[in-house]
């Protein structure tokens, strides 16, 4: 179960990057694109003020990438305190659970042992599957700040 389990999560994982990345790269490479033919189409059709306003057009967009640098740190800092406290949760259970198990070793019956320890290998799964769901949040968020402008 634990085999499938972690196998599973690994494939889901590894979907959902490949196709961020995919549209990423895709969606980036369409705007700049589209951006470059407006700023060439707008300076050829008006010649003096064309210039002027393709110029205006490049000031905004750095404009916008700096608020969206701002807006994204101040995300990816909320997305961490909203996944921090479970993370740290299902670490510190995790690793009582296996320092009761080593220690139940020495003193008790080793079924009790490996029974304590299963959970604390349960609880590892719950920490994989957190994390990989905060790892796809941060992704997820990161390529939404990347095809903003």
């Amino acid at each position: 179960m634990k085999t499938v389990c972690t196998a599973l999560l690994s494939a889901v994982c590894v979907a959902f990057t490949a196709w961020l990345s995919l549209t990423g790269v895709v969606t980036g490479t369409a705007d700049a694109l589209a951006a470059r033919v407006t700023k060439t189409a707008v300076s050829a059709a008006l010649p003096v003020v064309g210039s002027i306003l393709s110029d205006a057009a490049s000031t905004l967009a750095a404009a916008a990438g700096t608020l969206k640098a701002t807006i994204g740190i101040f995300g990816l800092l909320a997305v961490a305190a909203i996944c921090l406290p479970p993370v740290l949760t299902l670490g510190v259970r995790f690793f009582v659970y296996k320092l009761t198990a080593a220690v139940c070793e020495c003193v008790a019956d080793k079924r009790f042992s490996e029974l304590i320890s299963n959970l604390g290998t349960a609880f590892a799964l719950l920490l994989a599957i957190n994390g990989a769901g905060a790892m796809m949040l941060f992704l997820s968020l990161y390529s939404l700040i990347q095809t903003v402008v």
